[in-house]
């Protein structure tokens, strides 16, 4: 005779107990889902304040100096972090 294994015990949830949907999962529960999109905000925020120095209607100099005071600042807050 084949001897089988008992099935194991399952814990029950209370009756009420609800499972909650992807969409109701918060994003301070799980930061992990959120932080794609903020870096993706912080990014096109950044790309948006170049592209706006580089239209600027200044003369060339003045525009190398702008773009260079924006990359250090991007560099001292990132190595800040």
């Amino acid at each position: 005779m084949v001897s089988r294994k008992p099935n194991p015990v399952r814990k029950r949830e209370p009756m009420n107990y609800r499972a909650p949907s992807t969409s109701q999962v918060s994003i301070a529960r799980h930061p992990s889902r959120g932080t794609p999109a903020i870096l993706l905000l912080i990014v096109s925020i950044l790309a948006y304040f170049l592209y706006q120095i580089l239209h600027l209607d200044v003369r060339e100099w003045q525009k190398t100096l702008l773009v260079m005071g924006y990359l250090v600042a991007v560099w001292t807050v990132i190595t800040k972090l």
